[in-house]
């Protein structure tokens, strides 16, 4: 009679275990508040596809036509990956006079994986 139970006792934890999760993969979330709100907007960039690139122990997003670089303070980690292909908008932030910087000052209003 134990041996009964403790199989049943198995039985029940292994189909408990065994759960399929067919949902679709829930797209990350973007946290689109101004993570720069000391600087002023200096326009916007829309629908632009580039490639994530590590430069400099910094992720960036160069445009695939190469003309220009883009620094988003709120990039979610899920695109962490350098040569990953993304779409994504942009609100530009201003650069001072007395600054450099090796992409343009963003944060991002929008980004995903193109299909």
């Amino acid at each position: 009679m134990i041996r009964y139970n403790i199989f049943i006792l198995i039985f029940i934890f292994a189909v408990m275990g065994c759960s399929k999760n067919n949902s679709p993969a829930q797209k990350p979330v973007l946290n689109t508040v101004d993570c720069m709100p000391d600087r002023k907007d200096a326009g916007t960039a829309e629908n632009l596809q580039g490639v994530i690139k590590l430069i400099a122990d910094k992720y960036v997003i160069e445009t695939q036509e190469g003309n220009g670089r883009y620094g988003p303070c709120n990039l979610p980690d899920t695109y962490l990956t350098d040569g990953m292909v993304v779409r994504f908008s942009v609100v530009l932030k201003e650069i001072r006079p007395n600054e450099r910087w090796m992409a343009s000052p963003c944060y991002l209003t929008n980004i995903e994986k193109p299909e």
